[in-house]
């Protein structure tokens, strides 16, 4: 890492976005889950500068420091919008170092490593990144000289015919000698088809000084590409999606469909794990050797063991998952630890604060949040299991219910079902119970009081059959009074 302690970071993005058809600024639009301001701001915090310069517009200063606020930025309003010269020009005053680095708010995945490479090839000098691609419409265009040294940028606007064919851009990256920018942007002046103060005249007076532009060429397009239309975010986002599931299958992960595959963070990752269509991978991700499930285990990122299978249409985030488990289709897991060759879903939500155990199953249309299932144990389907543990090798029926919620302005009360207990369908526990090891509730209970080890418990109640029930004569809609064969059931 460069002692960057000589190093402010401009970050542009006073830019109105009209484009975007959007109430929204755009840098507040999302890319894999972060917006591209967010973006922009974490890749040059990793440059560790002197200060952050954020230039921006006014009316956006809100959005913008709640969605910043906790990070070291200076600042700077630009009221009007004449230009990125103009936009540099505003942040000058708070620059302090002898060196200067521009970046633009709407350019999200530029990588460390690129502008690394610039400061180490520029040194003192004057240097900026450049692209190549065939299809350059609406960059303006690098114009070199017989010794191919940069002497100008062109705009597209203000581009001849055969300025347009060359495919060599700008991308509006550059990095100058703070000097340089304190004697050359009062002498920018707006001739151009915009109208407007460009940063980019500023190659032109470095010719003045007979030092060479350095310059550092991109080697991925995406890596400079800006944001201007929703179709360019969504273009990106797919790009970079596309890239993560690459390189996720070099390393040995089966991604049955690259293209429908959503991760929202960066992954690491083992081998012989399998990953359906349309599975989405959210936050700080990891996926990597074997974790332990207890109360001191990470939840801030996702890992997954080996010989996972992840179904169609499943979303993690923040979730633990340990070797030979199996997550089935349209199953929703958040901050939860998963254990070895333990299974959960289909169509389950599984939320934070929940640790399943090895060889456990919560299974389909299962509901569990802030809960333990210890090894062995089993919710088949149908339930709801809220802030309860249940222990080892214990198995609750279809349609069991912790009932826990005791209205507004109270805290949640828990419940504890011991091991090798056995809870019929259609249970109900009303809690704070405590259920024994080895005991049995019988179907259709509701429990209200603490059951012992190696009891049974259930509600008894006398059941009536009426014969020929359908035969009978109903009772009248406008009748008022209860019928008399329904008060006997």
């Amino acid at each position: 890492m460069m002692n960057n302690s000589d190093l402010s970071i401009v970050i542009l993005c006073a830019g109105n976005g009209t484009r975007m058809r959007s109430q929204k600024p755009k840098v507040l639009h999302t890319l894999a889950g972060k917006t591209l301001i967010e973006r922009v701001v974490e890749t040059a915090s990793l440059l560790e500068p002197k200060k952050i310069i954020l230039v921006h517009n006014p009316e956006h200063r809100t959005q913008l420091e709640d969605l910043l606020q906790n990070l070291p930025i200076t600042w700077v309003a630009q009221t009007e919008r004449r230009g990125t010269g103009h936009a540099v020009l505003q942040a000058l005053p708070y620059i302090e170092t002898k060196q200067s680095l521009v970046l633009y708010g709407d350019v999200p995945l530029l990588p460390q490593n690129l502008l690394t490479t610039l400061q180490e090839q520029t040194a003192t000098q004057f240097g900026m990144i450049t692209a190549r691609t065939p299809r350059p419409h609406g960059f303006g265009r690098i114009i070199r000289d017989e010794k191919n040294n940069i002497i100008r940028i062109v705009e597209e606007k203000d581009a001849d015919a055969s300025t347009k064919l060359i495919e060599e851009i700008n991308t509006g990256i550059m990095l100058f000698p703070t000097q340089f920018l304190q004697e050359s942007l009062p002498k920018l002046e707006p001739k151009n088809a915009q109208g407007e103060y460009y940063l980019t005249d500023c190659v032109a007076l470095w010719q003045e000084k007979s030092i060479p532009v350095k310059s550092v060429s991109a080697t991925c397009f995406w890596h400079i590409q800006g944001v201007n239309t929703q179709a360019e975010l969504v273009h990106l986002e797919r790009t970079w999606m596309r890239y993560q599931a690459e390189k996720l299958l070099e390393q040995g992960v089966r991604i049955t469909d690259p293209e429908r595959f959503d991760i929202h963070g960066n992954l690491i990752c083992e081998n012989d794990i399998t990953i359906s269509p349309n599975v989405c991978i959210k936050d700080h991700c990891e996926i990597g050797e074997n974790s332990t499930i207890g109360n001191n285990c990470s939840l801030n990122r996702v890992r997954i063991g080996k010989n996972v299978v992840i179904g169609n249409f499943c979303e993690l985030e923040n979730v633990h998952i340990e070797d030979n488990a199996k997550i089935d289709s349209f199953s929703k897991l958040e901050n939860t630890l998963v254990g070895q060759h333990a299974k959960v879903g289909p169509y389950a939500y599984v939320r934070p604060g929940t640790k399943i155990g090895n060889h456990a199953k919560l299974g389909a249309f299962v509901e569990a949040k802030n809960s333990e299932l210890e090894y062995g144990s089993k919710v088949a389907h149908l339930s709801y299991v809220g802030d309860c543990k249940i222990g080892e090798n214990s198995n609750i029926g279809a349609g069991f219910v912790h009932a826990n919620y005791h209205g507004p302005h109270r805290e949640k009360s828990t419940s504890s079902i011991g091991k090798n207990a056995f809870i019929g369908a259609n249970c109900t526990i009303v809690s704070p119970i405590t259920i024994g090891e080895d005991s049995t509730v019988g179907a259709g209970t509701t429990v209200r009081k603490n059951v012992a080890d190696n009891a049974m418990h259930v509600t008894l109640g006398k059941e009536v059959t009426k014969e020929n029930w359908q035969e009978q004569e109903q009772p009248s809609p406008s009748n008022n009074e209860e019928n008399s064969s329904l008060q006997t059931l």
